[in-house]
């Protein structure tokens, strides 16, 4: 049976009336998970960095080239903190997409 171009919309929309609840669903996990990603970078990488004593003036000081290098290299143990810290709130993403995926199953 061929169906036309009007029939497939038609069906596709149907589909999608009856299913707003599942649509609804995953955008509010999207904003969840954007929310978590935003609030991860302002309350753990920002302070953590200020805190180290990063500054501008680190970037713009041209009597020492070597400046930058030795800052990264006097604050490994905070770069590893920062990645342990991505794991964590990956973990934490995770859990929350199975949740809803769970939801909408």
């Amino acid at each position: 049976m061929k169906r036309s171009l009007s029939d497939v919309l038609r069906r596709g929309l149907d589909s999608t009336i009856a299913n707003w609840p599942v649509i609804a669903l995953r955008i509010a996990e999207s904003v969840v998970l954007i929310g978590l990603c935003i609030a991860a970078v302002i309350v753990a990488i920002v302070p953590a960095i200020v805190a180290a004593g990063f500054s501008k003036d680190l970037f713009f000081n041209r009597s020492d080239p070597t400046a930058v290098f030795d800052w990264l290299i006097g604050h490994v143990m905070l770069f590893v903190w920062m990645f342990a810290l991505a794991f964590i709130v990956l973990g934490v993403i995770l859990a929350i997409h199975a949740f809803f995926e769970g939801g909408a199953a």
